[in-house]
């Protein structure tokens, strides 16, 4: 059993960070292009903020993506996990 299961279980870990790291990366290039936005009409000070309202909205979108990743890489573990002799 732990043949198959830590693998599994590996390769669901791996795919979250990917997908973690991913989600970072993205938000960076956006802040990034949206300062150089900001200085370059004349703004010397940005603060990145959200509205209350868009909290949830925020959460479930984040949800959403880590949901469907966990779910892909889970059923291809499973997949792999059933298709081996043994």
């Amino acid at each position: 059993m732990f043949r198959r299961t830590l693998p599994a279980m590996a390769l669901v870990v791996a795919g979250v960070t990917v997908t973690m790291f991913t989600l970072f990366q993205v938000s960076d290039h956006y802040a990034e292009a949206w300062e150089q936005c900001l200085f370059g009409k004349g703004y010397r000070y940005a603060v990145y903020c959200h509205p209350p309202s868009r909290f949830w909205r925020f959460q479930w979108t984040e949800a959403g993506i880590l949901a469907l990743a966990a779910a892909v890489l889970g059923g291809l573990a499973v997949r792999r996990a059933l298709r081996r002799p043994g």
